[in-house]
């Protein structure tokens, strides 16, 4: 089975797809390009952002979702922590520019404005640090996951740097079933959230979704 997510190796897509289900993991740098492998037949089953509980809906997501027709199957809350990465001699001082995606941006931005950091956009939070390797400029770091910094050969300069400390993404998953089995999206979302009784301050839903 192969599965479909968002960003790099080390991303937080990648982390929930691990946990949704096995099989052979396969990144994609944008949401669109997850559908369409769905549809090509190159994936199985796809793991996207649905949510987040700063910045609100995935507005992308949502569209392909009904632009195809998909269903949300199964849905994973995953405890988020980000940290500032920078290069092993690197500290605190040093980093000027920080680089990740918009959304890890907005969610650290209190960290971000107490150091005056000047941030810097990427399409991906994994992707940001090996960005930032490639650049080799100690003024510069990426906000990611613990696991990314690991996967890179990055240091973690500081931990738990994100505004809410209880940031949790949701993740769905949409596999090859009969539709007579599933469920719209908005059905999934809303069984899910009175089954598990969780509440959405500090909740950054994904999903996963298969025809």
């Amino acid at each position: 089975m192969k599965i479909g997510y968002f960003g790099e190796k080390g991303a937080y897509s990648n982390i929930a797809a691990e946990r949704l289900a096995e099989g052979e993991y396969v990144p994609y740098k944008f949401i669109r390009s997850i559908f369409d492998g769905i549809n090509k037949g190159e994936i199985d089953l796809g793991v996207v952002p649905i949510e987040n509980s700063i910045e609100g809906a995935v507005s992308e997501t949502y569209d392909n979702l009904y632009r195809d027709n998909l269903f949300i199957v199964k849905e994973y809350y995953l405890r988020i922590s980000h940290c500032l990465i920078g290069f092993p001699d690197s500290e605190i001082d040093d980093i000027r520019y920080v680089h990740s995606h918009p959304q890890a941006l907005a969610q650290c931005s209190d960290f971000i404005f107490s150091h005056n950091f000047i941030p810097v956009s990427e399409y991906d939070t994994a992707g940001s640090v090996e960005i930032v390797k490639g650049l080799k400029d100690k003024a510069r770091a990426a906000i990611a996951s613990e696991l990314a910094a690991s996967i890179y050969g990055m240091h973690i300069i500081q931990r738990e740097i994100e505004n809410n400390k209880i940031t949790i993404p949701d993740f769905s998953y949409y596999p090859n079933l009969p539709k007579s089995q599933m469920v719209k999206p908005k059905q999934a979302w809303c069984s899910q959230h009175q089954t598990h009784q969780v509440p959405f301050t500090g909740f950054f839903p994904f999903s996963i979704s298969i025809q």
